[in-house]
């Protein structure tokens, strides 16, 4: 403990009075009680809230107004809930109001509202059984429920299934924790079957009523059903979702939106995206630098191209035949056949191969590129009749290089002729 300091001009009173106290109207007042004596014995109504010494109680009178405000739009915002003593979380923010949970009161007792399969109901019957007999649930009634639907009907009810489950479990059996992973892989792949997709992206929701464990493997089913269908809706919607429940994208995940981005011809977008992964440091692979170096050499991109093949050489790649053939398609459209073939030389050694992206580069490339909008031609190639002569005098010089190389060329429209095999 401290010793107190006195001054040398206090008094022996001072100095006693200091240390035990005094006597004032009739009571004996200690230190501690004189330090505090004002506000705390002063009447109630004295007592207002004041900050930096100034009268805030236009403060609690804006407080006030916004709980009011709040309270009339209740029913619209807890649409399908009823308020239990208290609001939930957000109203609580707006408010100023203590914190509490919400209980649905949305009953699924009488069947005949939903219009689910026979054996949907059978199944939840049973487990309306066990929950009401107080009994633990058979792991085997929810997976068979999940498992069976078909419909968004039948959905909605797994989903309230899952909700009651999961109460039942934290009050009953005193089980907090979320259900396995593979009860969530089950929900989202019964929610893309039915095509209920606003209802299993709540599968990702990181605070979910239904119990479920967001994780990547769950989202990626949705990103490979979204590729599947080239929905590029229900892409934006799951990546949205990941990324506000924090579910951190792989390599895998950026694998799969540029593919989906390149089935639907949204090269803006690819190459904006993957600038975004290389940003945060989520590497890309092999074969999505192919899907970049690509896309862009067929849209007629030169600026694209060549930038994606400067990521590739900053993560230390090498070239692939397709990559090669694509950049190779770069250096035709800015009029530099010769340099294209020294690519191809350089990077490419199968002939079998080499005859089959030829090919190709000849017989679609230049109807594909015509096909596009003219402002995607870089100053290089004027107009198609350009672009087929530079096309052609690639093919020449690489029949020259590679004596197995093979392209008919009078077959799609150009002139000269076939390099003979050996």
């Amino acid at each position: 403990m401290a010793a107190r300091v006195f001054r040398a001009s206090q008094s022996l009173e001072e100095i006693s009075k200091s240390l035990y106290g005094c006597w004032k109207d009739g009571k004996w007042i200690r230190p501690a009680m004189r330090a505090r004596e004002w506000p705390y014995n002063a009447p109630r109504e004295e007592m207002k809230p004041r900050m930096n010494g100034h009268n805030c109680d236009h403060l609690a009178a804006e407080k006030q107004a916004r709980t009011e405000e709040l309270m009339k739009k209740m029913p619209q915002m807890l649409f399908g809930y009823k308020l239990h003593r208290v609001l939930g979380f957000n109203q609580s923010q707006q408010s100023g109001l203590p914190i509490c949970r919400l209980i649905s009161t949305t009953s699924i007792d009488n069947m005949q509202d939903l219009d689910c399969r026979s054996e949907i109901k059978v199944l939840y019957e049973k487990f309306r059984d066990e929950v009401q007999g107080k009994r633990p649930v058979p792991r085997e009634i929810l997976c068979s429920i999940l498992e069976q639907c078909n419909s968004k009907e039948d959905v909605k009810l797994a989903f309230k299934l899952l909700q009651e489950l999961r109460v039942h479990r934290a009050s009953k059996n005193r089980i907090k924790h979320n259900f396995k992973d593979h009860i969530s892989a089950l929900a989202v792949s019964a929610s893309l079957r039915s095509k209920s997709y606003g209802l299993g992206l709540r599968a990702l929701w990181k605070h979910n009523v239904y119990g479920l464990s967001p994780n990547l493997h769950n989202a990626h089913l949705f990103l490979s059903h979204a590729m599947k269908e080239k929905d590029m809706d229900l892409m934006r919607r799951t990546f949205e979702t990941m990324l506000k429940n924090m579910i951190i994208p792989t390599t895998q995940t950026a694998d799969i939106l540029i593919r989906i981005c390149r089935d639907n011809q949204e090269i803006e977008l690819m190459f904006t995206l993957a600038d975004e992964f290389l940003q945060n440091e989520i590497k890309l692979g092999s074969s999505v630098y192919d899907i970049l170096i690509s896309t862009a050499a067929n849209f007629g991109d030169i600026e694209k191209c060549f930038k994606a093949q400067k990521w590739r050489e900053n993560a230390g790649l090498d070239h692939t035949m397709a990559s090669s053939f694509a950049i190779a398609k770069a250096y035709i459209l800015k009029g530099e056949p010769q340099v294209a073939v020294d690519i191809v030389m350089k990077h490419c050694k199968d002939k079998a191969r080499i005859n089959k992206y030829l090919d190709m580069l000849v017989k679609s490339w230049p109807a594909e590129l015509s096909g596009k909008k003219q402002d995607n031609l870089e100053e290089g190639v004027d107009n198609l009749l350009n672009l087929k002569e530079n096309v052609q005098q690639f093919t020449e010089a690489l029949s020259k290089q590679f004596r197995g190389v093979y392209a008919d060329m009078e077959q799609y429209g150009m002139r000269g002729g076939k390099a003979t095999r050996e």
